[in-house]
C-alpha cells in the first residue's frame, strides 16, 4: 500500500493500537497527525517514526 502524498489523523496515538497504526501509516508513506491526551507519550511515538522512517513522519498535537 503506497500512502505517499496522503494525510492521515490518528486519534490515541501515543500508546496502543493507535500508535501502532501511526507507525504503519507514517512507514507506508503518510504524513501522520497524532492526537492524544499525553503530550509526551504523542513526542515519543514521533521519535521513533523519525528513526524509522524517511520522508514522512508524525506530527503531534498537543492537548487543548
Amino acid at each position: 500500500m503506497d500512502l505517499d502524498s496522503k494525510v492521515a489523523v490518528v486519534t490515541g496515538g501515543a500508546s496502543g493500537i493507535g500508535r501502532a497504526t501511526a507507525l504503519l501509516l507514517a512507514e507506508k508513506g503518510a504524513r501522520v497527525v497524532c492526537a492524544d491526551m499525553d503530550e509526551a507519550r504523542s513526542q515519543s511515538t514521533r521519535r521513533a517514526t523519525s528513526a524509522r522512517t524517511s520522508g514522512s513522519g508524525i506530527t503531534s498535537v498537543p492537548p487543548a
